[in-house]
């Protein structure tokens, strides 16, 4: 079983909070009143680590390497309802990777977040 762990992006001082599980109940399976009133953006963690050990978090910007020589690929993780985990990538064409693919890679790399690095994605990031 993995791990429950969350942070929260705080809009309003642009920087990320951690270690806000306290905050989050299990039974209603939502955040308290308290955090989602305060300009929060709670996001969870997916249980997989980058290869630098890092965590990876909803929010996070990721690079895929597909090659030594090759600059990689960049894409965002996003919880989808039906599939888990994923990582949206834009390469030219909109692509989602359900987490069960990306887990067995070992060259996904934490390059940024969507708060403080949105120019890393190339192209448009909506659903």
């Amino acid at each position: 079983m993995r791990e429950i762990k969350f942070r929260a992006w705080n809009c309003v001082r642009k920087c990320y909070i951690y270690n806000v599980e306290h905050e989050y109940d299990d039974d209603l399976c939502c955040f308290s009143d308290a955090l989602d009133d305060s300009g929060l953006i709670a996001e969870q963690y997916t249980g997989v680590n980058d290869t630098n050990g890092r965590e990876i978090y909803e929010g996070d910007i990721i690079r895929f390497q597909l090659f030594a020589t090759a600059q990689g690929i960049v894409g965002d993780i996003r919880y989808n309802s039906r599939y888990g985990y994923c990582v949206f990538f834009y390469n030219g064409v909109k692509t989602m990777w359900r987490q069960e693919y990306w887990t067995d890679y070992k060259a996904l790399q934490v390059v940024g977040n969507i708060h403080e690095d949105p120019e890393l994605l190339e192209g448009d990031n909506d659903d």
